[in-house]
């Protein structure tokens, strides 16, 4: 039976042939978020109807379809419009077009098709993708050949998982755009994806976490160490390579940062911070107790850093029996101990030092970048898990 006696291949069926598409995925080959490319294997599914092909089954020995090659029939121009790779026109000679008894072609074109996706990393690794596979009708206007969406569009039933990306929903569009003053159909296949973290929660996100925390016990160690600089420098070479890492996976491009490079920022600038501070307070630790402390510096501490350190004034209680002399202002004293006089016993206010300068500003220090890391990890973190 040969249908194609007289046919020509080069002219269309009707004068708006209408053309039914849709994408059967197998599977998401990747999804490259710093190079924003999308690669997807699938087939796409062709159906239009061509009343040149018709036939009468019993006429043929009950022949109710033909299977021929493309080259032989009309078959539509399409291109990925939105292709990384080319724009060559979609054709394959070893897959052949089913045309049955009553002129319904149908064509399945497969491929690897790798697309441009817009990456959104905001949220990274805790984000979600929406990626597009865009087919235009090449070379026909609306005029010439309309396209449809056959059944749901985009069929799952030969989906295979991917092991990072979840597939949360998918979409068909059809618009239409207008190029040289002609007016041109397209069709877009798009694909939400959400990212499985767990490979980022345990090597990204677990020690970016460790090192934060990490940074606050810099004003835990005591002066007499002598580790206090080197371990802070050593949070901040950490950093960089974790932050040297993470910039591998994500776009090189401006267009929006992650909330995760933004919280690795803020935590680098508080490890800077911290070593001038660091050396402050080993420069107070080991001041000569001979050196006078300014009245400013200990009214300050008294008042404001004891509190925030949750700290207590040096006090030596004694017991008092009759009466206490209190020391008057003719005598010369450099220091003198403020007495307050109870019932049976006698405060004695020790005056601060150097050392329990540098003791009260450590504590002080450590409280501070404490709520500060917590704080910025509650915040950053629950925005990221949330997408909010």
């Amino acid at each position: 039976m040969d249908l194609t006696s007289g046919y020509s291949s080069t002219d269309r069926p009707e004068k708006v042939t209408i053309i039914s598409i849709s994408f059967s995925i197998m599977s998401i080959d990747s999804l490259d978020v710093e190079n924003e490319q999308f690669s997807v294997n699938g087939l796409f599914v062709v159906r239009w109807s061509d009343s040149r092909l018709t036939w009468t089954p019993s006429d043929y020995g009950d022949i109710h379809f033909q299977l021929m090659k493309e080259s032989k029939i009309w078959v539509p121009a399409f291109i990925v419009d939105n292709s990384v790779n080319d724009l060559s026109v979609i054709s394959d000679e070893s897959v052949l077009v089913r045309a049955n008894y009553e002129g319904i072609i149908t064509w399945w074109p497969p491929g690897i098709y790798k697309s441009a996706c817009d990456a959104n990393i905001f949220y990274f690794p805790f984000d979600t993708q929406t990626c597009q596979i865009s087919l235009t009708s090449y070379g026909y206007t609306t005029q010439e050949v309309d396209l449809n969406v056959f059944k749901d569009g985009i069929d799952l039933s030969l989906y295979q998982p991917n092991g990072e990306w979840l597939m949360l929903a998918n979409e068909t569009s059809i618009d239409t755009f207008t190029n040289a003053g002609l007016d041109f159909r397209r069709i877009t296949f798009s694909f939400e994806m959400k990212r499985r973290p767990a490979f980022y929660g345990v090597f990204y996100i677990l020690p970016i976490l460790i090192n934060s925390l990490l940074t606050v016990y810099t004003f835990a160690l005591t002066p007499e160490s002598g580790e206090k600089i080197a371990f802070c420098l050593t949070m901040m070479l950490s950093y960089t390579v974790l932050v040297t890492l993470l910039s591998e996976q994500l776009p090189s491009s401006g267009k929006i940062s992650s909330v995760l490079t933004i919280y690795m920022a803020i935590v680098m600038v508080l490890c800077a911070i911290a070593v001038p501070l660091a050396i402050w307070v080993i420069d107070l630790f080991h001041r000569k107790d001979s050196e006078p402390i300014p009245k400013w510096q200990i009214q300050f501490t008294e008042n404001v850093l004891l509190k925030i350190g949750c700290r207590k004034k040096k006090i030596s209680r004694l017991n008092a029996v009759g009466a206490v002399k209190i020391k008057g202002d003719d005598e010369a004293s450099p220091v003198t101990p403020v007495q307050v006089v109870y019932n049976d016993h006698v405060d004695l206010y020790t005056p601060l030092n150097w050392k329990d300068l540098a003791s009260i500003l450590d504590s002080v220090l450590f409280r501070v970048y404490f709520i500060t890391v917590v704080l910025t990890t509650v915040i950053v973190f629950t925005r990221m898990v949330l997408n909010i």
